[in-house]
């Protein structure tokens, strides 16, 4: 999908980039595979965090999962940083496509890109290319309501494995700290992503990740009640248990998993 930017929306949508720009060497995978085959997407399996929890998809409103048709081929670390040129980043408005956001929300009427924004630098500067995006959904004829049914998707940062999951990681137990009874922490793999959580509120949170590029993705989802519970469940339970895996599935093959 594609949106025109917005110069009045841009400065309210801002969000910090904070990872490093520190020297690295490489990211989270050494370059080697061990002797086999490395999968395409990680795995649960291997978590280290068994404490937390395992993933909980399940199927439902004839959602579906659709693979992304191609991957960044040009991620590559700048000299001497941790980051990947901003210059290479895709624009935040390309991250899915219609067919990606109808098959996680098929009973939208329609599905709008609204105007799209830069992201801040760490340091200063803004991105070149938009880092954040909000989709508005339609569900019923007549006009859109700013207020409800909003998906707002945040690329944080792209940069080295080991950088980007360690930023992340320091936002995890910042989450944790908080105690929030309903959030969730997934084992890292859950979902084919190197990492992923979930909070109370409608944020998901993930990073995805080819072993040695990461990259680290927010999405909000905004008044989503239209939306039928289960037995038993809350909208909050539709949101995260069918449409957040599938928003991490969609773009798992972005960055598929080339290092151990």
């Amino acid at each position: 999908m594609s949106a025109r930017r917005s110069t009045a929306t841009i400065a309210a949508g801002l969000l910090a980039l904070t990872l490093a720009t520190t020297a690295c060497s490489g990211g989270g995978g050494n370059g080697k595979s061990g002797g086999g085959p490395v999968p395409t997407a990680w795995s649960a399996g291997d978590a280290s965090n068994k404490q937390d929890k395992p993933g909980e998809q399940e199927q439902g409103g004839n959602r579906k999962v659709v693979p992304s048709a191609t991957s960044w081929q040009d991620m590559k670390l700048a000299p001497d940083s941790a980051m990947v040129d901003f210059a290479s980043w895709p624009d935040a408005n390309e991250l899915y496509a219609s067919d990606q956001l109808t098959g996680m929300l098929p009973e939208s009427k329609s599905l709008q890109l609204t105007p799209c924004s830069f992201g801040s630098i760490d340091g200063g500067g803004m991105t070149p290319k938009n880092a954040n995006c909000t989709v508005s959904v339609k569900v019923n004829e007549g006009k859109y309501d700013d207020a409800k049914s909003k998906m707002k998707v945040h690329l944080r940062g792209i940069g080295a494995d080991s950088e980007v999951t360690k930023a992340w990681d320091k936002a995890r137990d910042g989450y944790r700290a908080e105690n929030v009874s309903q959030d969730v922490f997934y084992q890292d793999g859950t979902y084919g992503a190197r990492r992923a959580l979930f909070r109370q509120k409608g944020l998901g949170s993930f990073v995805i990740s080819d072993g040695q590029v990461a990259a680290w993705i927010d999405i909000e989802f905004v008044g989503f009640d239209f939306l039928t519970a289960p037995a038993g469940g809350g909208v909050g339970d539709v949101v995260r248990k069918q449409i957040f895996p599938i928003a991490v599935q969609d773009l798992v093959g972005k960055l598929p998993r080339k290092f151990a």
